[in-house]
């Protein structure tokens, strides 16, 4: 299972699609609710599906494996984000599906 939002940097942002940031963050339970179990199964697929259209996905990796169809024919696109006290992102490409996203190394 892919469970693409976890690799997503913008999980739960403003521009996350409502039925997948919703499982972002935990919020108070009425007295007598269920507790929210994390996706499965078909539900997951349905949340994936959501994330590989999504147009604000930005997918870190830590390995070279393409988050959306799991290829290991990837390459570096030369590019890099440098973060402030962080590691440095280096921009990906997949060879097979052409989704694009970052390692931090």
């Amino acid at each position: 299972m892919k469970d693409l939002k976890v690799l997503c940097k913008n999980w739960g942002d403003i521009d996350c699609h409502p039925n997948v940031s919703k499982w972002r963050y935990a919020k108070p339970l009425k007295e007598g609710e269920a507790i929210p179990i994390m996706p499965v199964g078909e539900e997951q697929k349905r949340l994936d599906a959501i994330c590989e259209k999504c147009e604000s996905r930005f997918f870190i990796m830590d390995e070279e494996r393409c988050p959306v169809c799991d290829s290991i024919d990837v390459e570096r696109t030369g590019g890099s984000h440098d973060m402030p006290g962080m590691a440095t992102a280096y921009g990906f490409k997949c060879n097979d599906c052409e989704e694009k996203f970052w390692i931090y190394e």
